[in-house]
């Protein structure tokens, strides 16, 4: 039982998540995890990211991206060096204000 009861707390982190990243870029899921045009990936990295800040393991973040686990780990690893781009610093900080204003909301 307490399985499960991880494995619904790491999908509703990770479902709750994505959904800012969405929002903030605009992108549907499709371009987000599988498109190959810049904004989608640095998109995607910036996924990688928080949930690699929410304590994900690269190899439940490759579950849950269907990325390989190396893959994950190249993200992450070039992370500060994309996350220089005006576009990916724009994307992290629209993504923690919808956060902010979500946990606003709850606590209200």
């Amino acid at each position: 039982m307490r399985k499960k009861t991880c494995m619904n707390k790491e999908t509703e982190l990770y479902t709750s998540t994505l959904g800012y990243v969405l929002e903030a870029s605009e992108l549907s899921e499709q371009e987000l995890l599988y498109s190959k045009k810049e904004e989608c990936v640095d998109a995607r990295c910036v996924l990688v990211e928080l949930l690699t800040q929410l304590g994900f393991s690269d190899s439940k973040i490759a579950k849950h991206t269907h990325r390989t686990r190396s893959a994950v780990c190249m993200m992450r690893n070039r992370f500060r060096v994309r996350s220089q781009r005006k576009f990916v610093a724009m994307l992290i900080t629209e993504v923690n204000k919808l956060q902010a204003n979500s946990k606003q909301v709850v606590s209200d």
